[in-house]
């Protein structure tokens, strides 16, 4: 069994998604938040965001002033709406992230995919943004 080390913002923002389920009935307006990896290199930066069980119809993004919107709604399938619940862990709702960015990327050039249930956004940086290699002459 591999420990996984205690990492105070990851509980913070585990204990915020439980609290809103709680609060909001039936899923309320954001009735779940969907786990997001960002990564950032020379080039680009991508954010992964974890929708298991959506189609690209069930997402939709917005850039406006720099500021990356990802919302959509998983809804419960029709045939386990009907019978008495169990059990319930998985989380069903309208949910919503926003994400400021920075003035480095060329948000107009930005490509979204979608594959096994993984939204994938690639912000590419803007030219004047990427690191230079200068190179020094010899005299």
């Amino acid at each position: 069994m591999q420990l996984v080390p205690f990492s105070p913002l990851r509980e913070l923002d585990r204990l915020s998604s439980e609290l809103d389920h709680l609060l909001t009935p039936n899923g309320g307006f954001f009735g779940w938040t969907p786990a997001v990896d960002i990564v950032e290199n020379d080039e680009s930066m991508l954010i992964a965001v974890e929708l298991p069980g959506l189609s690209r119809d069930d997402v939709q993004l917005n850039i406006e002033d720099n500021v990356l919107t990802i919302s959509g709604e998983r809804k419960h399938k029709e045939e386990f709406t009907k019978g008495q619940v169990t059990r319930r862990e998985s989380f069903y709702g309208k949910f919503q992230r926003a994400f400021r960015l920075p003035n480095t990327l060329d948000t107009g050039k930005a490509e979204a995919r979608m594959d096994n249930g993984v939204l994938e956004i690639v912000l590419p940086k803007r030219e004047e943004a990427k690191p230079k290699q200068i190179s020094i002459s010899v005299n």
